[in-house]
């Protein structure tokens, strides 16, 4: 698996990028991960699939290291390749970590990071598994100009059906 990090996820979780590279080919295989703070919540990771910009959050308050932030993002991708009944889930062993580049993928990202910064100003703390959710679907949900204004959400449905096909 490949994830495309920032500076800031770098600075915060000290992975080790290397030098950019082709995304691996299919959806699920090229990520593109930002970590940003909101005030009272703390920090968040997020990581988005390069190809339909479906994304996942992980709470990183208190400290987490980039072992547990990535065990948190596994975990979240075990449950959704579960859920939609893929097989061959990406290897938790094989992760390398490059410098992000495509500034498609950044646009969009950051208006889902704007997205869930405002949703959880609307809100008090503390994070809440059902805010958790409402989050996720409202991240997901989005229209955004890189898919054609169709959601992440409606992308990553197309690549499963897509995927299950072969």
């Amino acid at each position: 698996m490949l994830i495309r990090a920032s500076d800031k996820f770098e600075r915060a979780f000290g992975c080790n990028r290397t030098e950019r590279r082709p995304a691996q080919p299919g959806p699920f295989l090229s990520w593109s991960a930002e970590t940003f703070v909101v005030r009272g919540f703390g920090r968040f990771a997020v990581f988005t699939d390069e190809q339909t910009l479906f994304s996942y959050l992980v709470p990183t308050a208190g400290g987490k290291t980039l072992a547990e932030v990535m065990n948190g993002f596994h975990g979240t991708m075990d449950q959704f390749f579960e859920k939609v009944e893929l097989p061959g889930r990406p290897s938790r062993e094989d992760v390398e970590f490059v410098k992000r580049g495509d500034k498609r993928v950044i646009g969009s990202q950051n208006e889902l990071i704007f997205m869930v910064c405002c949703h959880l100003r609307d809100n008090l703390p503390p994070l809440t598994d059902e805010l958790f959710v409402e989050l996720h679907d409202a991240m997901n949900d989005c229209p955004l100009s890189y898919l054609g204004m169709r959601s992440p959400r409606q992308a990553m449905w197309e690549a499963v059906r897509a995927l299950k096909a072969h």
